[in-house]
């Protein structure tokens, strides 16, 4: 017999996929609406998370990522994007002291706003173009960079090292540059009637002033000419000046710049002043820019590392590793000694003409044989004015009996100055050729003298300037090739100095 079902209700039916569709169906459109807008709110939500997350990832790029990426890159060293940008707006900063620092003066003599407003615009036109264009500040900037690491790298090499009181002394120069008080210093006698007002194109940490040379008296007269035969007709010698600028003799000049003169003032007020302006100065560069106390003081390290470095290299003889095919020490050519030969000569000079070429050790040309032919009458007697005046090509001295005063042997050029170094005194030398052409020489009398602090100075720049272009020039140097998009615009002109200058607009220029 069958069971019988106890369960007391109906069988639960299987849902199959006929009644599914059926449900479906029948779904009320608000059952549906309702559900449509649930996914447009989570698809919403889902895009809105992801524009947060681009714009949160953008701005974390923004301002931490691509500060720190390398903007320039000096034989693997990198420089970042906030260095760069710091430097740029440090530089602003400076320049635009500099020249609120001279205003100031000009109105303590007694200018008024606009007077002063003219001079500055006439006397610093380089550094107020930089503070005008964001391209030229920029370029001005990642070179300074570029170059103060080549003096970095260069320094660790031969182990020259800046210390805080290094630091302290570059401050302080810039300090006294700005101002016109050293803590050092000895006031002068007379105060300044004007400011003394140097622009340059590009500001760096360390302006330096170098002091004006004294000219060496000549204590020697002029030779007069000798050998001249009893009635004979002779032209007459007459005593010219030391060669000056733009003889073709001269390898190189010197232009001393002539030493700032201080306003007295008493010590303590002189201390006063110094140490409130480093205070300001310091505290308005962490406002204007951003730049604080400690990187403004490592612009102040690369100029104290520059400044032992350009020691170094022009007081050394021999630099480490510069050694010749042999292995022996290459004596530096960058040296720049204490002392200087200095010569009193005169001399005849058979010049190339324009664009010829003469072969080194060539014998048979006419500019040498002219040259023996003058050699052989000196020494058969013949007065060497007499020949001066005929056969020198030399326009600054064949009317004076060939003659140059007292002058080092150094701002003669190769050959001529090697010669007179060389030649026993009294005694004609020749022909000695140089770029200019065939030169018969007598040395009048030579001496050793010191040379002087201003153009020992000068000399010493030039010739580290020198060996610091041919540094930079090896380096491995490598700029981001968009690194002009990154020169910051602020602080502008018109924000550091439109309360003491005319306003500037780019279309219109300066205003009134």
């Amino acid at each position: 017999m069958a069971k019988r079902d106890t369960t007391g209700g109906p069988k639960q039916r299987r849902m199959t996929e006929e009644d599914i569709a059926r449900r479906r169906e029948y779904k009320s459109k608000a059952e549906r609406e309702h559900q449509y807008q649930r996914i447009v709110l989570i698809a919403t939500g889902i895009g809105i998370a992801a524009v947060v997350l681009i714009i949160l990832g953008a701005l974390i790029y923004d301002n931490a990522v691509l500060p720190r990426e390398a903007l320039v890159t000096v034989n693997d060293q990198e420089v970042s994007v906030d260095q760069f940008q710091g430097r740029v707006q440090y530089t602003r900063f400076q320049l635009a002291e500099q020249i609120r620092a001279s205003y100031n003066e000009l109105r303590a003599l007694g200018a008024d706003k606009k007077t002063a407003q003219n001079q500055l615009l006439q006397f610093f036109q380089e550094p107020i173009n930089y503070l005008v264009s964001d391209s030229a500040l920029g370029e001005q900037v990642l070179t300074q960079i570029e170059r103060e690491r080549v003096i970095e790298q260069k320094a660790k090499e031969f182990g020259i090292e800046a210390d805080s009181t290094d630091i302290d002394d570059e401050v302080g120069n810039m300090i006294a540059n700005l101002t016109g008080r050293s803590m050092t210093e000895t006031p002068s006698a007379t105060p300044s009637e004007e400011p003394t007002i140097t622009p340059s194109p590009f500001v760096s940490a360390t302006p330096s002033s170098t002091p004006t040379d004294t000219p060496i008296p000549s204590d020697t007269p002029v030779p007069t000419i000798e050998g001249c035969a009893e009635g004979e007709d002779c032209p007459t010698v007459t005593p010219v000046p030391s060669a000056t600028p733009g003889d073709p003799l001269r390898a190189v000049t010197y232009t001393p710049t002539p030493t700032a003169t201080f306003t007295p003032i008493a010590q303590e007020e002189v201390v006063a002043t110094v140490q409130a302006f480093r205070g300001n100065f310091f505290e308005k560069g962490d406002e204007e820019t951003k730049f604080d106390e400690d990187d403004i003081r490592e612009v102040f390290y690369y100029a104290a590392l520059e400044t032992g470095l350009r020691e170094y290299v022009t007081t050394t003889q021999f630099l480490p590793g510069e050694v010749d095919a042999n292995g022996e020490p290459l004596e530096n050519i960058y040296y720049v000694p204490e002392q200087d030969t200095y010569v009193k000569i005169r001399h005849i000079l058979i010049q190339f003409a324009e664009g010829e070429t003469i072969p080194e050790g060539d014998t048979e040309n006419a500019y040498y044989q002219e040259a023996m032919q003058v050699y052989e009458a000196l020494q058969a007697g013949q007065p060497f004015a007499a020949l001066a005046a005929i056969h020198s090509d030399d326009p600054g001295s064949k009317d004076n009996g060939g003659f140059y005063d007292w002058a080092p042997s150094t701002n003669y050029v190769t050959g001529f100055r090697e010669a007179t170094e060389d030649t026993p005194i009294g005694e004609f030398v020749g022909p000695v050729r140089s770029e200019f052409g065939y030169h018969i020489i007598q040395v009048l009398d030579r001496e050793v003298r010191d040379v002087s602090p201003g153009e020992l100075d000068s000399r010493r720049n030039e010739q580290f300037n020198l060996w610091l272009d041919g540094e930079i020039t090896l380096a491995r140097i490598q700029r981001r090739e968009n690194w002009q998009e990154f020169i910051p615009e602020e602080p502008t002109y018109n924000d550091l100095l439109s309360d003491i200058m005319p306003e500037y607009d780019p279309n219109t220029g300066f205003g009134s």
